[in-house]
């Protein structure tokens, strides 16, 4: 099942990551379901993971959770197998809330300025993580199936090739105009 804290990842997931869901075959419902936007932050993390029916008895599209084949025997977070987050939340709060209390195997997907947040929690509560544009890029490269992380670490480094030549040329000017004066 897929959640969030924070209003935007519902879009996400819709646009970007269960269109590659609904390629690999499975069916909404069945494999997989969409519970959307929690609001409450941490208190609503801490709820969602005592027990998802206080907190949602629907999913996005309307359909009861308690007659989905996908929930069944889940009722609340130590009932997964596997515990993974994607976004860019407070770590210390999704550590506290959802990781450590499901005794489970973690996974942490985020932005790569959380990697100082989350190295204390890994290998012990997280087990693996792809942190920014960088290991996204080389995620999608191990898979040989390079993506839109691919495509957009490419550009990061030519901007970043423009910047360095840009800060050399800025140098050499000062430089030059200051031999100048003298």
């Amino acid at each position: 099942s897929a959640g969030a804290y924070v209003p935007e990842p519902p879009t996400i997931l819709e646009t970007v990551i269960l269109p590659h869901i609904d390629k690999a075959g499975k069916t909404y419902g069945k494999d997989y379901v969409v519970l959307g936007w929690t609001p409450g932050g941490e208190t609503a993390m801490a709820n969602l993971a005592r027990d998802i029916y206080t907190v949602h008895s629907t999913d996005v599209r309307g359909n009861r959770l308690d007659q989905m084949p996908v929930m069944d025997g889940i009722h609340r977070i130590t009932d997964f197998d596997l515990v993974v987050y994607t976004g860019a939340g407070n770590v210390a709060e999704v550590m506290r809330q959802l990781f450590v209390p499901s005794g489970k195997p973690g996974i942490y997907i985020g932005l790569a300025l959380f990697k100082p947040e989350m190295m204390p929690y890994y290998p012990q509560v997280v087990r693996g993580y792809i942190l920014g544009l960088g290991q996204a890029a080389e995620y999608e490269s191990i898979l040989k199936r390079p993506g839109k992380a691919v495509a957009a670490a490419d550009s990061l480094s030519l901007g970043h090739i423009l910047l360095f030549g840009l800060l050399i040329l800025g140098n050499l000017a000062f430089t030059l105009q200051r031999k100048e004066k003298r």
